[in-house]
């Protein structure tokens, strides 16, 4: 959100078309600011921008929330996510976290949010795999109460740089088949 909005007309079409259809939709706000990786914002500021918000209430959606931003100073994320529960308090808030964040900043989200969780993936050694850090989040995680999210799954098939703008389909792939991570 901020400076770009893709084709609004679009992006209402499609989560009505799939939430008339029975289908859980999510909906996760990407802060953008250059082509910074958001995992690196050490804020995001504290409300999403009225011309974002007013797309939104024109969508149908089951839940709404951001993800990775391991580096945002916590007062900063956890006001976003107050505004998103205050718009839409008939949806499920959620964050979910990279596969190293620390602990202690999902744990001081999860307050504020429905679900909590990681990313389950991380890439070492030119493969996907499952990091026992990852393992650990999880586990801590169920001990909240909370229903847990898992984030990211699935990437462009093939792909070893499938991570990298993964909506950008101009972006020229690395095939291979062991990023068959879904």
């Amino acid at each position: 959100y901020g400076t770009v909005l893709c084709d609004v007309d679009w992006v209402i079409n499609v989560t009505n078309f799939y939430y008339s259809r029975g289908y859980t939709v999510f909906v996760q706000l990407f802060p953008f600011y250059g082509w910074q990786w958001r995992g690196k914002y050490y804020s995001i500021g504290y409300y999403v921008p009225k011309k974002v918000l007013d797309v939104l209430h024109r969508c149908k959606f089951h839940a709404i929330g951001l993800s990775q931003l391991k580096s945002c100073r916590v007062d900063s994320l956890v006001a976003v996510l107050r505004q998103l529960r205050r718009e839409f308090p008939s949806v499920l808030v959620f964050y979910y976290g990279n596969w190293d964040e620390e602990l202690e900043h999902l744990l001081a989200v999860a307050p504020y949010v429905d679900l909590i969780g990681v990313d389950i993936w991380c890439y070492v050694d030119s493969s996907y795999t499952i990091h026992p850090h990852t393992v650990t989040l999880i586990r801590e995680l169920a001990k909240l109460n909370k229903i847990i999210f898992i984030g990211e799954v699935g990437f462009r098939r093939d792909d070893l740089r499938a991570w990298y703008q993964p909506w950008n389909w101009r972006v020229k792939s690395i095939k291979c088949e062991c990023a068959d991570v879904y």
